[in-house]
């Protein structure tokens, strides 16, 4: 298995690389935004509250097709293929993903309510069953049981390495947006109060939206590049074994 510090820079060269291919994905995002800015511009009414359902509906389609589109083509990618921009997305992928994500979730709050330990065994254990669902198509519960057996014996080196790119990755995130954030403050002269409160202007959300564009590829990539090391080093083990 690759270290923290292998999987950062393989990721890192790998954006760096594509960075074009992946922010022309994630600038879908802007789309949704630029509905929830023209539904705070006009007038409250019973319209504007259906055309923001809409909208979030809208914001939900394009978190699926991202996910499953942008983790199949970096996999595709790092594997040497050349795909099309466009990815065939499979009806039965995207009933699996839903169902999945709802069976993480359960899992989860069920080890949670009994302790908090076992909560943060499920979330390790089943980290990559949605990425089983992408990449190889399974089926719910096997993607669940293939996420357990990637996990299997190395239960505290996946967890130092997911927690910390997250750390990571949130911290640069929030520097990054918190920096531009008082600047834009300084020169609007705007109150620090207001800026990080409950109700941030809307320029906040903006800022957001378009940071979203740049940093949710990263996390994406990040994932698809440990768990084909996972993989990788899963079938390597067994190899060996057999040997």
């Amino acid at each position: 298995m690759k270290t923290l510090q292998e999987l950062l820079i393989e990721s890192a060269r790998f954006y760096k690389i594509h960075f074009q291919t992946l922010i022309g994905f994630t600038a879908w995002l802007l789309l949704p935004l630029a509905g929830f800015i023209l539904t705070d511009l006009l007038p409250q009414s019973f319209g504007t509250t259906l055309f923001g359902f809409a909208i979030i509906i809208l914001q939900i389609a394009i978190a699926f097709w991202l996910s499953i589109t942008l983790t199949r083509w970096t996999d595709a990618t790092l594997g040497g293929k050349k795909p099309t921009s466009l990815i065939v997305i499979k009806y039965g992928i995207i009933s699996s993903l839903v169902i999945v994500s709802i069976l993480q979730g359960l899992i989860v709050l069920g080890g949670i309510l009994l302790l908090v330990i076992p909560g943060i065994i499920f979330i390790i254990w089943y980290a990559f069953a949605t990425m089983a669902v992408i990449l190889e198509e399974k089926r719910p519960r096997e993607a669940l049981a293939f996420s357990h057996s990637l996990v299997r014996g190395r239960f505290f080196p996946v967890l130092w390495r997911l927690a910390s790119s997250m750390i990571i990755f949130t911290l640069a995130y929030s520097v990054v947006i918190g920096v531009i954030a008082i600047g834009i403050m300084l020169f609007t002269n705007s109150s620090m109060e207001i800026v990080f409160g409950d109700t941030p202007p809307m320029w906040m959300n903006v800022l957001d939206g378009i940071g979203q564009v740049f940093f949710v590829p990263m996390i994406l990539v990040f994932q698809t590049v440990f768990y084909r090391d996972l993989k990788t080093s899963l079938n390597k083990d067994s190899s060996a074994t057999l040997v």
